[in-house]
């Protein structure tokens, strides 16, 4: 088994949950806005990183795994947005619910491919 993958995907998983991490501790959690901002913004670039950048042959499949599986993949969770979502229903602030099922339902996959497309058309 060749371990080189795992310690991309590991070294950078660790370093997108600390920048996570950060935001986390600079925006108040219980905005919820965090959490969807993070998620477009890791919808954006990996939609660069693997679309543009990969395919385009500029980065590398380490450098894909380092940056797009392991830090895009820690700093953007959908554990946290199920947990927010959750807990805006127990607060029955089903206008928000609409916003961030939209948002990173549409808008996530919409960003991913504007990325993707726009990385491979300057490449």
């Amino acid at each position: 088994m060749d371990i080189r993958p795992l310690l991309l995907v590991a070294a950078g998983g660790a370093i997108g949950a600390v920048l996570r991490h950060q935001i986390t501790l600079t925006l108040p959690m219980e905005s919820h806005w965090a959490t969807m901002g993070i998620n477009l913004l890791g919808a954006l670039l990996l939609g660069i990183l693997a679309g543009g950048l990969h395919s385009g042959g500029v980065i590398s499949d380490d450098l894909l795994l380092f940056l797009g599986t392991g830090l895009l993949g820690a700093f953007t969770t959908m554990s946290t947005f199920s947990l927010d979502l959750a807990t805006l229903f127990d607060a029955d602030r089903f206008g928000a619910i609409g916003i961030h099922l939209i948002a990173t339902g549409v808008l996530g996959p919409v960003l991913a491919f504007v990325g993707w497309r726009l990385t491979s058309i300057a490449l």
